[in-house]
């Protein structure tokens, strides 16, 4: 396999890799500088609680949002 190729296949491996991190949830709750958000992971509810400091937008409670299990979100306001 050429050196391109192998940069594309390990750029789409990262992408992808990203991407299967990248969860979606409702923020069920805010306390100062972080959120709770509750979403559905293999047919079970869990929480995960993120910084609001580190992320991209400050959300409502009730707000869809996507996120990164207990690190941040990165995007408010996520239509489904």
């Amino acid at each position: 396999m050429s050196r391109l190729n192998f940069s594309k296949l390990s750029m789409n491996l990262k992408k992808v890799l990203v991407l299967n991190l990248l969860l979606i949830g409702t923020v069920d709750q805010i306390n100062g500088s972080s959120a709770t958000i509750e979403y559905e992971s293999k047919g079970r509810i869990k929480y995960s609680t993120v910084s609001l400091d580190m992320s991209a937008c400050i959300p409502k409670e009730g707000e869809k949002v996507a996120f990164y299990e207990d690190y941040k979100i990165v995007t408010c306001g996520i239509d489904q």
